[in-house]
Protein backbone atom coordinates (compact mmCIF):
# COMPACT_ATOMS: atom_id res chain seq x y z
CA UNK A 1 0.00 0.00 0.00
CA UNK A 2 1.30 3.41 -0.98
CA UNK A 3 1.25 6.12 1.55
CA UNK A 4 0.23 9.97 0.84
CA UNK A 5 3.97 10.97 1.38
CA UNK A 6 4.91 8.59 -1.05
CA UNK A 7 2.19 9.70 -3.38
CA UNK A 8 3.73 13.31 -3.01
CA UNK A 9 7.42 12.55 -3.62
CA UNK A 10 6.09 9.97 -6.64
CA UNK A 11 4.26 13.05 -8.97
CA UNK A 12 7.42 15.33 -9.00
CA UNK A 13 10.16 12.56 -9.66
CA UNK A 14 8.11 11.11 -12.23
CA UNK A 15 7.98 14.61 -13.90
CA UNK A 16 12.05 14.76 -13.64
CA UNK A 17 13.21 11.84 -14.54
CA UNK A 18 10.78 12.64 -17.91
CA UNK A 19 11.95 16.20 -18.43
CA UNK A 20 15.60 14.61 -17.82
CA UNK A 21 15.11 11.79 -20.47
CA UNK A 22 13.99 14.57 -22.87
CA UNK A 23 17.02 17.13 -22.59
CA UNK A 24 19.29 14.49 -23.08
CA UNK A 25 17.61 13.04 -26.45
CA UNK A 26 17.61 17.02 -27.61
CA UNK A 27 20.83 17.53 -26.54
CA UNK A 28 21.89 14.24 -28.63
CA UNK A 29 20.17 15.37 -31.95
CA UNK A 30 21.58 19.10 -31.24
CA UNK A 31 25.29 17.60 -31.30
CA UNK A 32 24.67 14.93 -33.99
CA UNK A 33 23.49 17.51 -36.86
CA UNK A 34 25.70 19.85 -35.67
CA UNK A 35 28.35 17.00 -36.36
CA UNK A 36 27.02 16.45 -40.02
CA UNK A 37 27.33 19.97 -41.19
CA UNK A 38 30.44 20.65 -39.53
CA UNK A 39 31.52 17.50 -42.02
CA UNK A 40 30.23 18.81 -44.73
CA UNK A 41 31.76 22.87 -44.65
CA UNK A 42 34.55 22.16 -42.46
CA UNK A 43 37.97 22.23 -44.34
CA UNK A 44 39.69 19.08 -45.47
CA UNK A 45 42.23 17.78 -42.63
CA UNK A 46 46.14 18.09 -44.06
CA UNK A 47 48.47 15.98 -42.35
CA UNK A 48 51.46 17.10 -40.10
CA UNK A 49 54.57 18.41 -41.92
CA UNK A 50 57.66 16.51 -41.88
CA UNK A 51 60.91 17.50 -41.15
CA UNK A 52 62.19 17.08 -43.95
CA UNK A 53 59.29 18.60 -45.82
CA UNK A 54 59.71 21.93 -43.25
CA UNK A 55 62.65 22.87 -44.59
CA UNK A 56 61.33 23.13 -47.65
CA UNK A 57 57.72 24.98 -47.23
CA UNK A 58 57.07 27.93 -47.31
CA UNK A 59 58.31 30.10 -44.40
CA UNK A 60 55.18 31.48 -42.18
CA UNK A 61 54.79 35.77 -42.66
CA UNK A 62 57.11 35.36 -45.67
CA UNK A 63 55.35 38.08 -47.89
CA UNK A 64 54.94 37.52 -51.78
CA UNK A 65 53.98 40.27 -54.16
CA UNK A 66 52.97 39.82 -57.92
CA UNK A 67 55.18 40.80 -60.95
CA UNK A 68 56.10 44.34 -61.68
CA UNK A 69 54.04 46.61 -62.20
CA UNK A 70 51.27 44.79 -61.23
CA UNK A 71 48.48 45.85 -58.11
CA UNK A 72 49.55 42.92 -56.31
CA UNK A 73 48.46 43.02 -52.69
CA UNK A 74 51.29 41.61 -50.03
CA UNK A 75 50.22 37.97 -50.15
CA UNK A 76 51.16 35.19 -46.76
CA UNK A 77 51.81 31.70 -46.16
CA UNK A 78 49.52 30.90 -43.95
CA UNK A 79 50.64 29.45 -40.64
CA UNK A 80 47.73 28.18 -39.30
CA UNK A 81 47.40 25.28 -41.42
CA UNK A 82 49.84 22.54 -41.25
CA UNK A 83 51.12 21.71 -44.53
CA UNK A 84 52.57 18.33 -45.82
CA UNK A 85 55.16 17.97 -48.16
CA UNK A 86 53.92 19.51 -51.75
CA UNK A 87 51.45 21.26 -49.60
CA UNK A 88 50.86 25.02 -49.01
CA UNK A 89 48.47 27.46 -47.68
CA UNK A 90 48.76 31.29 -49.38
CA UNK A 91 46.54 34.26 -47.75
CA UNK A 92 45.72 37.03 -49.45
CA UNK A 93 43.29 39.49 -48.36
CA UNK A 94 40.42 37.75 -50.67
CA UNK A 95 41.00 34.47 -48.95
CA UNK A 96 43.04 31.38 -48.08
CA UNK A 97 44.04 28.86 -51.20
CA UNK A 98 45.70 25.22 -50.03
CA UNK A 99 47.31 23.92 -52.74
CA UNK A 100 48.84 20.05 -53.27
CA UNK A 101 51.47 19.51 -55.96
CA UNK A 102 52.58 15.78 -57.22
CA UNK A 103 55.30 16.73 -59.69
CA UNK A 104 53.89 19.42 -62.25
CA UNK A 105 50.05 18.70 -61.21
CA UNK A 106 48.30 20.89 -59.07
CA UNK A 107 45.40 19.67 -56.91
CA UNK A 108 43.40 22.90 -55.08
CA UNK A 109 42.66 21.71 -51.79
CA UNK A 110 40.68 24.96 -50.62
CA UNK A 111 39.51 28.03 -51.01
CA UNK A 112 38.30 29.62 -47.77
CA UNK A 113 36.92 33.41 -48.73
CA UNK A 114 37.96 36.06 -46.03
CA UNK A 115 35.36 38.42 -43.76
CA UNK A 116 33.27 39.92 -46.69
CA UNK A 117 34.56 37.50 -49.35
CA UNK A 118 32.44 35.14 -51.53
CA UNK A 119 34.28 32.47 -53.94
CA UNK A 120 33.57 33.84 -57.37
CA UNK A 121 35.64 32.04 -58.89
CA UNK A 122 38.26 28.30 -59.29
CA UNK A 123 39.63 26.63 -61.76
CA UNK A 124 42.78 23.85 -61.79
CA UNK A 125 43.71 23.36 -65.43
CA UNK A 126 47.57 21.08 -65.49
CA UNK A 127 49.78 22.27 -63.58
CA UNK A 128 48.08 25.81 -62.45
CA UNK A 129 45.48 27.02 -60.39
CA UNK A 130 43.62 29.90 -60.58
CA UNK A 131 41.01 31.15 -57.39
CA UNK A 132 39.03 34.67 -57.62
CA UNK A 133 37.39 35.97 -54.16
CA UNK A 134 35.38 38.90 -54.56
CA UNK A 135 33.88 41.65 -52.05
CA UNK A 136 33.87 44.97 -50.35
CA UNK A 137 34.30 46.50 -53.68
CA UNK A 138 37.29 44.44 -54.99
CA UNK A 139 38.00 40.97 -56.67
CA UNK A 140 41.17 39.20 -55.26
CA UNK A 141 42.57 36.78 -58.26
CA UNK A 142 45.35 34.23 -57.17
CA UNK A 143 47.21 32.43 -59.69
CA UNK A 144 49.16 29.10 -58.27
CA UNK A 145 51.39 26.36 -60.02
CA UNK A 146 54.14 23.75 -59.07
CA UNK A 147 57.52 23.61 -60.19
CA UNK A 148 58.94 20.16 -58.92
CA UNK A 149 56.44 19.30 -56.55
CA UNK A 150 56.49 22.63 -54.86
CA UNK A 151 53.63 24.70 -54.60
CA UNK A 152 54.53 28.70 -55.82
CA UNK A 153 52.41 31.82 -55.59
CA UNK A 154 52.50 32.97 -59.51
CA UNK A 155 50.68 36.19 -59.10
CA UNK A 156 47.88 38.03 -57.27
CA UNK A 157 45.63 40.65 -57.98
CA UNK A 158 43.19 43.09 -56.78
CA UNK A 159 40.85 45.05 -59.34
CA UNK A 160 38.39 47.17 -58.77
CA UNK A 161 35.08 45.25 -59.22
CA UNK A 162 33.54 47.99 -61.86
CA UNK A 163 36.55 47.36 -63.68
CA UNK A 164 35.37 44.18 -65.47
CA UNK A 165 37.11 40.81 -65.96
CA UNK A 166 41.14 40.64 -66.70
Amino acid sequence: MVTEPERSVRGPLLLLVVWLAGVVVATSVGVLAVRLVAEQVGDPAVPPLSASAAAAAPTPGRSATGPAGSTAPSVTADPSRPAAAGTAAFRSPGGTVGLQCTGTTAQLLYATPADGYALDERSVSGSGVEVRFEGRGTRVRMELSCADGTPRLVDVRTDDRSGGDD
